[in-house]
């Protein structure tokens, strides 16, 4: 009798398969985002693409697109062009387009397209009425402390970024040129988050006192150690 290896398709082989969602940092299910375009079904694709990642449309135009680096198509002739076809929908919905509030379906609408992981929109929200549990520091307005800051806030967190420069964006702002990132697409995709309620914060803030200011943990995602804080945005709302 001969015998044959057999081997369950587990989750390792599910990834292998899936090559552009888990080469994305946040996992974007690119592919079915891809194939939304195809079918005509843009707006869904959008909500696809914005629901793990709060800046979709600042990465339809300079993200590095590991998505592509491990798109399969590359083993037959190139690979999908991703990323483009990230930017022709977020122009078409993103916060740059005549419809910027079409991100907003994604706190009321169940969408049953993609794969979804952990964190990806939609998820169990806090409404901006009701009493938070507690209050956070975010050290740094760069795209991870403002990417913390809306899933927290949207999770019933009252969240404060401190930012040593005079604008939100880190090194999307200053380290990006304008040419490949126009700064009203940064400033929509920052300022429609934070509203600045106008008031400096001098001196430092330093691990060994995260809850300052009687806020009781500390996110840190600085551009450099121990930054002078100059500003502080108070996160009012995501949407």
């Amino acid at each position: 009798m001969t015998k044959l290896a057999a081997r369950l398709p587990d989750l390792e082989h599910w990834k292998a398969q899936v090559k552009c969602q888990t080469g994305c940092p946040v996992r974007t299910d690119a592919g079915r985002y891809v194939q939304l375009i195809a079918d005509g079904r843009d707006e869904e694709a959008y909500l696809v693409a914005r629901a793990p990642n709060p800046f979709a449309s600042v990465c339809g135009r300079v993200c590095a697109a590991p998505c592509e680096d491990a798109c399969r198509r590359s083993a037959i002739d190139t690979p999908v062009a991703i990323r483009g076809l990230k930017r022709f929908v977020t122009e078409q919905y993103g916060i740059e387009s005549i419809r910027p509030d079409s991100q907003a379906a994604l706190l009321t609408t169940d969408t049953r397209e993609g794969n979804r992981y952990a964190g990806h929109l939609p998820m169990a929200t806090t409404d901006a009425a009701t009493p938070v549990r507690r209050k956070v520091a975010v050290v740094g307005a760069g795209p991870a402390g403002m990417s913390a800051a809306h899933d927290l806030t949207l999770i019933g967190y009252d969240v404060t970024v401190f930012e040593a420069g005079s604008e939100p964006g880190g090194m999307m702002r200053f380290g990006i040129p304008e040419y490949r990132l126009p700064r009203t697409l940064i400033r929509g995709e920052t300022s429609g988050r934070a509203e600045r309620p106008g008031r400096s914060v001098q001196g430092r803030l330093s691990p060994a006192s995260p809850a300052a200011g009687g806020r009781a943990s500390s996110f840190w995602c600085r551009g450099r150690p121990y930054p002078l804080l100059a500003s502080a945005w108070t996160m009012t709302r995501i949407f």
